[in-house]
């Protein structure tokens, strides 16, 4: 079962993406910087819109609960290449969970 994210957990997400896309799949066509993420700028105002500057707040795990460290923020265009390409956000929590692995060590 998926759990909801509270409202003070969306809002703290998106302000440590620092109002931009995490998504840092290879694979992603509207993908990347020379920091291996997302370009893309978010408008807080554009929350589950399709709009360019639209994004959602995600589950890295899908079945797990809502907590901001259960959450990441994705513009619409990576999110809809996410559950085209995989049926779930589950690759891109991979990806996280090793970076982050990574990045402690």
């Amino acid at each position: 079962m998926q759990h909801e994210f509270s409202h003070t957990v969306i809002r703290e997400a998106y302000e440590l993406s620092q109002h931009r896309c995490q998504c840092t799949d290879p694979n992603c066509p509207h993908h990347s910087d020379d920091e291996g993420r997302c370009r893309q700028i978010l408008r807080w105002t554009a929350q589950d819109e399709l709009a360019r500057d639209g994004w959602r707040a995600v589950h890295i795990e899908p079945t797990g609960p809502g907590t901001i460290g259960n959450c990441q923020v994705l513009c619409s265009h990576c999110y809809e290449h996410a559950v085209a390409t995989s049926r779930s956000t589950e690759p891109i929590a991979e990806r996280r969970r090793l970076a982050l692995a990574t990045a402690g060590s």
